[in-house]
């Protein structure tokens, strides 16, 4: 299972995708992912909106031609925010069966103390983990938030080289 948030899908996104297809793929099970709307900075950073980079329809079909079986869009309210790894990891990745977690180095859980790191140990050894380190591009590391920042300030003719298409 793919992690994130995928608020749109730029080169870091679809490479935790496709190394979840390969893990998938290997492990001869499904391709799923789990990502969480309304985004957590609107629930935890108190934004009154986000500027979602694709529609939710657009992302899915995305989804699917990278080869994802199975989409899990996961409310993110104040009851969710505030579960602690431990709990995310049972709760959620547990009860659906999970049996390897493809995700970037960010956190989870509640004020972020679970990481990728942590999540083996958080399942009791039950999931198996790939980290995907972080796309740069220049230098610097392709986000949602850098992409956001470029298209606020007019600079489009970089996101060919953030954006997945």
């Amino acid at each position: 299972m793919a992690l994130g948030c995928f608020d749109g899908l730029h080169h870091g996104h679809v490479k935790v995708i496709r190394t979840a297809f390969e893990k998938a793929k290997e492990r001869n099970v499904s391709l799923s992912v789990m990502s969480f709307f309304p985004h957590p900075k609107t629930v935890i950073g108190g934004k009154a909106s986000c500027h979602y980079l694709m529609p939710q329809s657009e992302k899915e079909k995305r989804f699917c031609e990278l080869g994802v079986d199975t989409f899990y869009l996961v409310e993110f309210d104040k009851d969710f925010a505030g579960l602690s790894p431990q709990a995310f990891v049972n709760d959620y990745l547990i009860k659906l069966g999970v049996i390897h977690t493809v995700a970037g180095y960010d956190s989870y859980g509640s004020r972020g103390v679970g990481n990728m790191e942590t999540l083996t140990q958080d399942s009791g050894d039950q999931i198996e983990v790939t980290t995907v380190d972080k796309v740069e591009y220049k230098g610097e590391k392709i986000s949602s938030t850098r992409i956001r920042q470029q298209l606020l300030a007019g600079n489009v003719e970089e996101l060919p080289n953030l954006i997945s298409h």
